[in-house]
C-alpha cells in the first residue's frame, strides 16, 4: 500500500559552552528524502528483481498519484548504491556461514560497455551475483572471501600449493616466512617479492598459486567450507574443496557408462 504520511521528528538540541550547535540525528531509515524506505525499496526491487527502466518506473509510480521525477528515482539508487553493496555483502557471508552446499556458476556478462562475467553463488536460502573482469580460480575465491578477503599461509593453503604442483623449495620459503597473515593482496605480493619468492624460474609460476592458496587458507581457518559442497557444472576454476556435479551435469557423465545388456547381445 502507497499512502501519504506526514511524520514530525522532535529532534534535542545543545548549544556547547563555545556556542557550537549540536542536534540530534534522523533514524537511520530516514535518508533525508520525503519519500519512505518501503518506497525506496519498490524502485530498488523494480530495477533489480523487475528489471525495469527508470522511466517506466517514474510512469508506475505518477499513475499510482506518487508525483516523482527521473531525478529523484536517480538520487534513491545512487545515494544508496554503498547501503546495497554492503547488504548484498552481509547476504553472501550470513548465506555462506550456514550454508551445506552452494550451487555456482560464472557466465558472460556486460558491464559498463565491457565483456565481464557474471558469478552466481546461492542456494534455497540466498543469491548472490558478482560482476568481475575475468573468470578464473582466483575471482572465485576473491568472491567467496567477500569485501574484505584476507590471506593465510596455513597448512590448508599450503597443501593447496602442493596440490597445484607448486616446487618444494618455493613451499619451503613460504613456510619460513615470519608474516603468515596478509590483509591484502598488495601485501601479500610485496612480502614474496621482499622473499625473492616471486624471482624463482619455475613452473608453474607461484604468483598465482600461492595468492589463491592463501585466500582458500583463510576461508577454511574462518571455519568456512570444511563441510560445504560445491556444486557446479565441472568448471576447472569452480573445483574446490568437497565439490560435486549439480544433476544435469553429472546426467553427461552417466550417459557414458556402458549398458550392461550390449554384453548379453
Amino acid at each position: 500500500m502507497l499512502s501519504p504520511l506526514l511524520i514530525e521528528y522532535r529532534r534535542e538540541v545543545w548549544r556547547t559552552p563555545c556556542g557550537r550547535r549540536i542536534t540530534a540525528a534522523l533514524p537511520e531509515h530516514v535518508k533525508g528524502s520525503h519519500f519512505g524506505p518501503e518506497l525506496r525499496c519498490l524502485v530498488v526491487s523494480l530495477i533489480y528483481q523487475g528489471q525495469s527502466t527508470v522511466a517506466l518506473i517514474v510512469d508506475l509510480l505518477n499513475d499510482w498519484d506518487v508525483t516523482i521525477s527521473k531525478r529523484n528515482v536517480m538520487r534513491m539508487l545512487n545515494d544508496g548504491m554503498k547501503t546495497l553493496v554492503d547488504e548484498a555483502q552481509q547476504v553472501l557471508a550470513a548465506g555462506i556461514a550456514g550454508a551445506k552446499w552452494l550451487h555456482v556458476d560464472d557466465t558472460g556478462a556486460r558491464h559498463l560497455h565491457r565483456n565481464c562475467y557474471c558469478s552466481v553463488i546461492g542456494n534455497d536460502q540466498f543469491t548472490y551475483f558478482a560482476t568481475r573482469d575475468r573468470k578464473s580460480r582466483l575471482n572465485f575465491l576473491q568472491v567467496l572471501s567477500g569485501e574484505n578477503p584476507q590471506y593465510l599461509i596455513n597448512s590448508a593453503a599450503i597443501d593447496y600449493m602442493r596440490k597445484r604442483i607448486l616446487p618444494k623449495t618455493t613451499i619451503k620459503l613460504l613456510q619460513n616466512h615470519p608474516t603468515r597473515r596478509f590483509d591484502c593482496e598488495q601485501s601479500l605480493h610485496s612480502a614474496l617479492d621482499e622473499s625473492g619468492i616471486l624471482q624463482h624460474k619455475v613452473n608453474p609460476l607461484p604468483l598465482p598459486i600461492i595468492t589463491e592458496g592463501a585466500l582458500w587458507g583463510a576461508l577454511l581457518e574462518d571455519g568456512k567450507f570444511t563441510e560445504t559442497v560445491i556444486l557446479s557444472d565441472d568448471a576447472k576454476q569452480i573445483r574446490l574443496g568437497c565439490h560435486a556435479l549439480c544433476w544435469v551435469h553429472a546426467e553427461r557423465h552417466l550417459k557414458k557408462l556402458p549398458n550392461p545388456g550390449d554384453n548379453n547381445r
